[in-house]
């Protein structure tokens, strides 16, 4: 009679662990809903728990969506700023570069590497270099220039005509942060400028 006993309770027992087993299979693979009454509790708990587990899998894969667009965007940021047609360079308080375009570093012939921490006045010819002591103060003191002119040392020597204009970067407490700086190249203007002088008044006067 034991033995008998036993043996429907271990196979109860049995189909009790497989329906158990069926009804984790299925509310792992999404195909019940464990939360409803007729499933066990331990079931509709571990249903609750793989719903959170999804959600937070769709919450990461849309913040790496989120990450992937803002990555995307700063790259292609990055690129404009680098590639302009325009020189770019951003200067601290004491008139070092601290930023500086790649197009601005191809007019110099030389990598960032050798650019950055250094003076700008280290980059323009003698004369431009007396311009910019001049003018940087001025600039701290009103936070903007327009259109200077000045002059590029390249690494090869040659000079190269500039214009300059600039604003100011201060923060929350109106300290100076940086400034904000857009090269132009000047030289063909100056040259048509040059031809022009070069031209007999009459010639001009037609």
């Amino acid at each position: 009679l034991w033995m008998g006993l036993s043996l429907v309770a271990a196979m109860a027992f049995s189909q009790y662990l497989l329906r158990q087993m069926k009804a984790v299979a299925r509310t792992m693979d999404g195909s019940v809903d464990a939360r409803k009454g007729s499933v066990p509790l331990r079931v509709s708990e571990l249903a609750a728990i793989v719903e959170q587990f999804h959600a937070t899998q769709r919450s990461e894969a849309t913040m790496r969506g989120d990450r992937d667009v803002a990555v995307s965007a700063r790259e292609q940021v990055q690129d404009l700023y680098d590639h302009a047609p325009c020189g770019y360079h951003s200067l601290d308080n004491e008139g070092r570069v601290l930023r500086m375009n790649q197009t601005e570093l191809r007019w110099l012939g030389l990598p960032l590497g050798l650019v950055q921490g250094r003076a700008y006045s280290d980059f323009l010819t003698p004369a431009s270099q007396q311009i910019f002591r001049d003018r940087f103060p001025q600039f701290m003191h009103e936070g903007h220039i327009k259109d200077l002119e000045m002059e590029l040392l390249t690494a090869s020597g040659t000079a190269m005509p500039i214009l300059v204009s600039a604003t100011a970067i201060h923060d929350a407490q109106g300290r100076f942060v940086a400034s904000r700086s857009t090269v132009f190249d000047h030289t063909e203007k100056k040259r048509v400028q040059a031809q022009l002088e070069r031209m007999p008044l009459s010639s001009q006067e037609l």
